[in-house]
Parts: C-alpha cells; structure tokens; sequence
C-alpha cells in the first residue's frame, strides 16, 4: 500500500515543537521513524514556519533552543520532505493566504490529506482533498 501523500501547515509543524508530547509532535515522529506517509511540503509552507518559529510568543516558548537549532529543523523538513513548487491554482473560497499556500501544494501533488489545527481551514471543501486534524490523522494512521 502506498503511503499517503499529507501536506501539514506550519503551525502543525510549529506545535510539534512547542509541545513535544502532543499529536503534532507524534504525527512528526512517525513521518521521521516509519515513514508511515509522504510529507509534502512548499517553500511557501517552510517560509511561513520559518517566521512562525521566529515569532516572539514562539520564541519565549522554545527560549532552550538556539535560533540555530530552530532553522535546522526547518531546513531538515525541507530536505526530507518531498518537495513541490506549491502554486497550483485553489479554488474560491474561505481562505486565508496561509490556507492557500497549504492547499496549492496539495493541489499540486493531486491530492491527499491536509493536517492542520485551523477550524477555518479544517471546513474546506476542495475536491481531491481530504482537511483532518493531527489527532484524526493519528487514529487513521494508528487504525491502518
């Protein structure tokens, strides 16, 4: 069986830091340790990590670790992930630009699933694409 294809917002890959026991957290580890998916990211995702892991609430949070160590594991993400341009053309919508940047990646790899903490984003209805919360893609994968 094929491992499925997830596109994770930046702020899924963010919290994995922020809260290393948490479903973020796991759904990473599983990513690095199993494979158990393909992650697909863009630059655009990896940009917006960048400055969320830069943001000054962030920072007071992950104080321990040097700005260094933060970029890379964002540049680590880049480089295990598969890579897409990331500009596929999304649909009208509810969408924040945040959103958009996620869904064309999506889009552009033809689909698969979206992970993301946003209740917005977690309402979208885009053929080909299925929005879950990390916990949901947990117990999908946990049920497989």
């Amino acid at each position: 069986m094929k491992a499925p294809k997830v596109i994770c917002e930046a702020a899924v890959l963010a919290e994995a830091l922020l809260d290393p026991e948490g479903d973020c957290a796991l759904l990473l580890r599983r990513f690095v340790e199993e494979r158990s998916y393909e992650l697909v990211l863009s630059p655009s995702i990896l940009e917006e990590l960048d400055h969320l892991l830069a943001d000054g609430e962030v920072r007071r949070h992950l104080e321990e670790r040097p700005a260094a160590s933060l970029r890379r594991f964002s540049a680590s993400l880049g480089f295990l992930a598969t890579a897409v341009e990331g500009v596929a053309e999304v649909p009208a919508g509810e969408h924040r630009l945040e959103d958009e940047k996620v869904l064309a990646a999506a889009l552009e790899v033809g689909g698969g699933v979206v992970v993301s903490t946003d209740e917005t984003l977690l309402s979208t209805a885009i053929e080909g694409l299925e929005v879950v919360s990390p916990r949901t893609l947990v117990e999908v994968l946990d049920a497989v």
